[in-house]
């Protein structure tokens, strides 16, 4: 109990003057056991889920990039700080050295298409670099004549920190108004056919059938995952209206669209209310097991289930080239097909094993992938104050009514305990695969402190 618990116990018990009393005592006593020992299982839940966080801010959905000189993470906003639209951590010295850049905005000023500037609910940047060394960052804002619905905005850097700079553009990229709005984008440089793809999800909750993240009352609204080519053969310079190339510098988008999207897959019942947070890279294995022969395959990550209880976790797919016949691109796989036979659990609420005898990870609601494109790092959010999730606390009507620090949801379930805040930290894990396991975790990055 501790020498505090006992102070409070003996005080207590200086109160008895009577048989009620002394039942009243023990009413007290037995709340103030249960009570503690309530806390005590919290804050060692508590701390085992933060023991391999690398950055213990809030800091969901990241995107990594690696470049010569380290790995860069960047987050959708906290809501504590909402005039911070993306966050940035870096690690320059090693994969398991992170420093969070508190306070750094890395997309402080936004386009005149967005809602205002503390209320644009800024979400899931995605940064790539160039092949003229230009880095483009992806995000989604709500739109100031949608104000429920997210649309697709890039800006441009000369280095990797930034700030982004979005130009003077007035419509964003894409919306789909229809579908609810887009969320989640990510690029993909695709060797094969030597395409760049921008890959997003349509956010159906947006306009969903009610329920756990809007949308788990079925049938729901379907959550689609979309893909749309970028102007070739580079992005150096973007497309005028007239066909005519204007340098990117003075363009007012970082790309240019060169066909229709493309809808590629659909939610089913078992994900629960969508789909979400789409990764794809290309990767190439000199050989698997017992099999020598080269492989080569592309890859997708995505969130099923709501981000907002237990049942949110991480799930992989995987296209292999050389068993499918007639794939030359990223969009020839059947990705529908592979995602109703030979689905991946990566992550989900539970404890994970790792290596060379280090305590197992106990990982809460993991969720919003970033993979770096070789293929080898994850980066990802979870949770790290379980109490977040208590059900059992009333909350206060006067209170905010959003306790998300990020994606925020219409609710008609009990709404998580007004008492803590949540938050979602940072957590790299290390991939691999084989083709009997497909896609996998095999340890998570414990972190190096300073």
């Amino acid at each position: 109990m501790g020498e505090k618990g006992a102070d409070e116990v003996a005080i207590m018990a200086t109160h008895l003057q009577s048989k009620p009393a002394r039942v009243g005592f023990f009413q007290q006593l037995l709340h103030f056991v249960f009570k503690r020992k309530a806390e005590n299982a919290a804050a060692k839940l508590e701390e085992e889920t933060s023991r391999y966080a690398v950055v213990k801010a809030n800091f969901p959905d990241p995107c990594m990039i690696e470049i010569e000189d380290g790995y860069y993470a960047f987050a959708t906003r906290d809501l504590a700080n909402p005039e911070i639209n993306i966050q940035v951590a870096t690690a320059v010295e090693s994969i398991s050295k992170w420093t969070f850049l508190e306070g750094y905005d890395a997309l402080p000023n936004l386009p005149a298409w967005v809602k205002n500037h503390s209320d644009a609910a800024v979400w899931a940047p995605q940064v790539t670099q160039r092949l003229d060394g230009v880095f483009v960052m992806a995000y989604s804002a709500l739109h100031k004549d949608h104000p429920h619905k997210h649309c697709l905005g890039m800006a441009t850097a000369d280095n990797v920190l930034g700030p982004y700079d979005p130009g003077n553009s007035t419509e964003p990229i894409l919306c789909h108004l229809s579908l609810g709005g887009i969320i989640d984008p990510t690029f993909l440089e695709d060797p094969i056919s030597n395409q760049t793809y921008l890959v997003y999800k349509n956010d159906g909750n947006a306009i969903g059938s009610g329920g756990a993240c809007n949308n788990d009352r079925w049938p729901n609204t379907p959550t689609t995952f979309q893909h749309s080519l970028l102007v070739q053969p580079s992005w150096t310079k973007l497309a005028a209206a007239n066909n005519s190339l204007v340098p990117v510098r003075n363009a007012t988008a970082a790309i240019n669209l060169v066909n229709n999207s493309t809808i590629f897959m659909h939610n089913a019942k078992s994900d629960g209310p969508n789909i979400e947070s789409p990764q794809v890279w290309y990767q190439e294995y000199p050989g698997i097991g017992r099999n020598s022969t080269p492989k080569r395959a592309y890859h997708m990550l995505y969130n099923a289930g709501c981000f907002a209880d237990e049942t949110y976790r991480t799930e992989g797919l995987v296209c292999w080239l050389d068993d499918m016949r007639n794939i030359t691109t990223f969009s020839d796989c059947d990705w529908q097909a592979i995602k109703n036979t030979s689905t991946d659990l990566l992550l989900r609420t539970g404890s994970y094993p790792q290596p060379d005898g280090k305590p197992p990870a106990t990982l809460l609601a993991p969720g919003g992938p970033g993979v770096t494109q070789d293929g080898r790092y994850m980066a990802f959010h979870a949770d790290i104050v379980p109490s977040w999730f208590d059900k059992s606390v009333e909350p206060d009507e006067n209170k905010n009514k959003h306790h998300d620090s990020g994606k925020s949801q219409k609710r008609t379930k009990p709404m998580r305990s007004p008492l803590y805040t949540r938050k979602r930290a940072l957590f790299i894990a290390e991939l691999e695969v084989d083709e009997t396991n497909g896609l996998r975790i095999s340890r998570l990055i414990e972190p190096e402190h300073f």
